[in-house]
């Protein structure tokens, strides 16, 4: 499925058209962050994309991946203690997938209290160094 979705993308028409079908409105997009290829390029009066969006940009850009990717992982704790849970309900009494499922829950909730507590971190970070 995902495949196909890939490959349906890369035989699209790149025209005006699809464009403004799938472009965000401006209002939506953050000041700090380049539009697109023409904005991180020079254009023809030399104008480059550090003199647009100063040095901070990369540093934004590099945060929001690093926050995203830390919801993904709290995303996958959160699915991994649902399976746990299932896993444990499903055990009829066997002893050994009881303490399976012990074992991958007690992790599970380790682990998403280290992303709650590495997000936290991350923001700290990006507030005290972006403020700079």
């Amino acid at each position: 499925m995902i495949g196909l979705l890939v490959s349906a993308m890369l035989f699209l028409p790149q025209g005006n058209t699809l464009q403004a079908q799938l472009a965000i409105p401006s209002d939506l997009h953050p000041e700090y962050a380049p539009e697109g290829w023409a904005e991180l390029h020079p254009d023809e009066a030399g104008t480059k994309a550090e003199d647009k969006f100063g040095s901070d940009a990369i540093n934004w850009i590099i945060a929001d991946i690093i926050v995203v990717l830390l919801q993904l992982a709290g995303v996958l704790a959160i699915f991994f203690i649902i399976y746990s849970g299932f896993t444990y309900v499903r055990a009829f009494g066997q002893e050994e997938t009881i303490q399976s499922a012990k074992k991958g829950l007690t992790w599970a909730i380790l682990g998403l209290c280290l992303v709650i507590l590495s997000y936290a971190i991350v923001q700290a970070i990006i507030r005290i160094t972006l403020s700079v």
